[in-house]
């Protein structure tokens, strides 16, 4: 790693863990793995997890919090509903809660991952293809197996980046044509769908001055926190409160949204992060090159002549060249001969059914798609799911608060520094 430490680790709760992490990695933020948390909840506090509503609340609390209020406004109103501050589990919970709360960990990147899943992922893909009586040898070669097919989805993905499909939803605006440029295909999918999300925000400016502008940006209806976004025109400099940018490395909605009031056209640099462009693709590691590259440099003399060894595989290429063309024809033609007819007689065929039922072939099912159309329908679908799923949660949450009724009503009639003790708070003032 070059002696740079990670900045998240994502462990399950083990004490040993723990300390071995702080003594080696001391500037690395801890963060434990959500999901064995929600295992842990449902061996330790059994009885609680079973009473009506509570894992819902509990879940939301546990994944989708975006500030630290808002975290302690749930928490305290989850456990005072269901009467279950004083358990020691939960006690020993929120102590830890700066290591699993996603609101307390918005400054550190970790790509919005709450579990070590990543991990689990990659065993899974070694033991799908063994068994318990293969030995240290087959472990090895499905080890190295698995390791070309990641670097070929790797490779696929860099280069339908370089030379993919350039169409996209958002022609017409000079932002997205900005991140259409600078950013990978599936992070600029990602970068798209929350462009969409701009057009349902509502945005307030609430005060300006020197050129710093300050603004409430939220949606009308879904969000019941609302978040401020503060602009400098002049240093392209953003402060907002969700702090998405931190922990994903992509610009949320709520400061497209006001880079849209300021008719700003291109991403700032600051907030580009260059792992997620298509220059990253092109960087060259400058440790563990390969060694027939050093060989290759140490080779090269200072003006410019290649040493004997290569003008001997120069000279050898000579000899060989010459009979490929005579060796090549009775390797590659038997192949052709036995492989082209079977194609020629039985070539594939995709079929649609017509309204009446009968079936028409060489008619295709659909239109061809391009490959940032493909990847953006796979995202999207991926992403309704889950914006469902939390917007089932946020509702089921919010539906417990008891000021309902005022929450937007109150919400536009008071200055930005009492906004979220406000709104958080558990009963109305009214």
């Amino acid at each position: 790693m070059g002696g740079k430490q990670p900045v998240t680790i994502m462990t399950d709760q083990c004490s040993a863990m723990d300390k071995a992490i702080r003594e080696v990695f001391p500037k690395s933020r801890h963060r434990l793995c959500t999901w064995h948390i929600g295992e842990n909840a449902i061996v330790n506090i059994k009885g609680v997890m079973a009473k009506d509503g509570f894992k819902p609340r509990f879940d939301y609390v546990l994944k989708y919090t975006d500030t630290i209020a808002e975290f302690q406004h749930y928490w305290n109103s989850l456990m005072t509903d269901y009467n279950c501050k004083t358990h020691k589990w939960i006690e020993r919970l929120y102590d830890l809660k700066e290591k699993w709360c996603p609101a307390y960990n918005k400054e550190w990147f970790s790509w919005g991952i709450l579990s070590s899943q990543r991990s689990e992922t990659t065993n899974h893909s070694i033991s799908r293809r063994l068994h318990k009586t293969n030995g240290l040898c087959d472990f090895y070669k499905c080890f190295l197996d698995v390791i070309d097919e990641w670097r070929s989805k790797e490779n696929k993905g860099d280069y339908n980046s370089s030379t993919g499909n350039r169409y996209y939803s958002c022609a017409d605006n000079m932002l997205c044509f900005h991140a259409r440029n600078v950013y990978t295909i599936a992070i600029y999918l990602i970068f798209e769908q929350r462009f969409i999300k701009v057009i349902g925000l509502r945005c307030q400016r609430i005060s300006y001055e020197f050129l710093v502008s300050e603004y409430i940006v939220g949606h009308p209806t879904k969000d019941f926190i609302r978040h401020v976004v503060k602009f400098n025109e002049q240093e392209m400099v953003v402060d907002f409160t969700c702090k998405s940018y931190g922990e994903i490395g992509i610009l949320c909605s709520h400061i497209l949204r006001v880079f849209i009031v300021h008719n700003v056209e291109e991403i700032p640099k600051q907030y580009i992060m260059k792992r997620w462009t298509k220059e990253a693709m092109n960087t060259i590691v400058e440790e563990g090159e390969d060694r027939d590259n050093e060989e290759y440099i140490g080779g090269v003399e200072g003006d410019g002549n290649v040493s004997n060894k290569y003008v001997r595989d120069e000279t050898l290429l000579d000899v060989i060249e010459p009979s490929i063309d005579t060796v090549l024809p009775d390797v590659v033609e038997p192949i052709v001969e036995k492989v082209i007819p079977t194609m020629i007689q039985n070539p594939p065929k995709r079929k649609r059914k017509i309204k009446n039922g009968t079936e028409k072939a060489n008619e295709r099912n659909m239109r061809p798609k391009g490959i940032v159309e493909k990847k953006r329908n796979k995202l999207k679908g991926w992403n309704k799911r889950r914006e469902r799923h939390v917007d089932n949660l946020r509702e089921e949450t919010q539906s417990t608060d008891k000021c309902m009724y005022h929450k937007f009503t109150c919400w536009w009639g008071f200055g930005s520094s009492n906004i979220f003790k406000f709104t958080i708070g558990s009963i109305c003032s009214r």
